[in-house]
C-alpha cells in the first residue's frame, strides 16, 4: 500500500527480538542508537523505527504496537507514534506477537507525516481519514488530563509532569477545555495486560521453544517463557479487567472529546545497565492495546537534553480527532523532528 502511495522503501529496521525485551548486545544483529545521546536507549520494540526517523534517514516508517512499541520509542526519541484503532490495519504479513493486542502503525517526523502515512496504510479514505481534521482548530473541544495515571507515582520524573502540565496549558491557550480525569488504577490493567500478552505470545511460540530452545536469545527466551506460568483462571481475570477498562475509557471519551496523559515516566535510560539485564522501563501504554483506542504520541518537551513525550487517546475510529489535537499541539510549539 506505502508502495502504491507513492513511498520509496529504502530497507529494514531494527527490532527487539521477536517484539519482546532489549536491547540486547548479544543477539545477532546490534541494537539501535539513541540520535539524542547514542548510550542510551531508543525503547521498543520498534527501536529502528525511531531512531531512523530521529536521525533524519526517513521520515516514516512502519512499527507495531502490543504493549507500547510504537508509542515507547517515539517518547525516548522525540518522534510522533500513531497506534490506530485495533484491527484498523490489518496484521497480514507481520510476525505475531500476542494477536488480540498487536497494532502497525507509523512512527514519524511530524503529526502530519503520521496521519498520511496512517491513511495509506489502512486504507481509509472519505471524512473519517486520520489526516481529515488537520489544521481545524481545537477550540470549545474538550480534553480530559489524566494527571492521576503519573504525578503521583514515584517513577516519575519530576521533569515529565512539568512537561504534561505545560502541555496542558498550551492546548488550553489554543481554546481547548481541559478538565482532570481519573482514570482506573494503572498498575492493575498493567499487569492484567502483561499476562494476557506473555498467555498469547507463549502459546505461539511453544513448541519452537520446546524443540529448538538454542534458537532463540536468553533474554527473548525467558519473556516468550513466561507464558507457562499462567493458569487459565489467571488468563481470564485479566481479560476480565482488560474489558472493564476498555468500558472505562470509553466512559470517560463519553464526556471529553480526547484524553491526554504522559507515555514514559522517565526520558530515554542509559544503555549500559541493559547490557547484564533486562531493565523494566515505566510506561503508561500497555492499557491502550488491550482497550484497541487509538493513540497518538507527541513531544512534548526535552529533560538534560533527552526527549519527553505524551499520549492523546481517541474514540474508536477517531483517529482524525487525536491528529487534530496533536497537530494543533504540534504548531504551537518546536518539540518535534525538523
Amino acid at each position: 500500500r506505502l508502495r502504491a502511495g507513492g513511498a520509496i522503501i529504502i530497507g529494514k529496521l531494527a527490532t527487539y527480538e521477536w517484539a519482546t525485551v532489549g536491547p540486547d548486545k548479544s543477539g545477532l544483529f546490534p541494537p539501535a542508537k539513541n540520535p539524542w545521546r547514542l548510550d542510551h536507549i531508543t525503547g521498543g520494540s520498534s527501536s529502528g523505527c525511531a531512531a531512523a526517523v530521529a536521525g533524519g534517514l526517513v521520515r516514516t516508517s512502519i512499527g507495531t504496537d502490543t504493549g507500547g512499541s510504537v508509542r515507547g520509542p517515539s517518547f525516548y526519541c522525540g518522534t510522533v507514534g500513531l497506534k490506530p484503532t485495533y484491527g484498523l490495519v490489518p496484521t497480514t504479513g507481520v510476525l505475531d506477537l500476542a494477536p488480540s493486542l498487536d497494532h502497525v502503525g507509523p512512527v514519524s517526523a511530524t503529526v502530519a507525516e503520521a496521519a498520511v502515512t496512517l491513511d495509506v496504510l489502512s486504507g481509509r479514505t472519505g471524512e473519517r481519514r486520520a489526516a481529515g481534521r488537520l489544521g481545524e482548530p481545537v477550540s470549545g473541544l474538550r480534553i480530559g488530563y489524566a494527571r492521576n495515571w503519573f504525578a503521583n507515582d514515584s517513577q516519575t520524573m519530576p521533569a515529565v509532569t512539568a512537561a504534561m502540565d505545560a502541555a496542558a496549558s498550551v492546548l488550553s491557550a489554543e481554546g481547548a477545555v481541559v478538565s482532570e480525569v481519573e482514570m482506573p488504577d494503572a498498575a492493575t490493567i498493567e499487569v492484567a495486560v502483561a499476562a494476557i500478552l506473555h498467555a498469547e505470545s507463549f502459546k505461539l511460540h511453544v513448541e519452537t521453544l520446546r524443540d529448538h530452545p538454542e534458537d532463540y536469545g536468553r533474554r527473548a527466551f525467558l519473556s516468550l517463557a513466561a507464558g507457562l506460568s499462567l493458569s487459565e483462571g489467571e488468563i481470564e481475570k485479566a481479560r476480565a479487567i482488560g474489558a472493564s477498562f476498555r468500558r472505562a475509557v470509553d466512559d470517560l471519551l463519553e464526556q471529553c472529546d480526547v484524553l491526554m496523559t504522559a507515555g514514559a515516566l522517565t526520558t530515554a535510560l542509559p544503555a549500559a545497565p541493559f547490557e547484564k539485564e533486562a531493565v523494566w522501563t515505566p510506561m503508561r501504554t500497555i492499557g491502550f492495546n488491550v482497550s484497541g483506542h487509538p493513540v497518538l504520541a507527541v513531544p512534548v518537551g526535552f529533560h538534560d537534553g533527552l526527549p519527553i513525550g505524551m499520549q492523546i487517546i481517541g474514540r474508536h475510529h477517531a483517529e482524525d480527532r487525536i491528529v487534530q489535537f496533536g497537530h494543533a499541539f504540534e504548531r504551537a510549539t518546536d518539540f518535534g523532528v525538523l
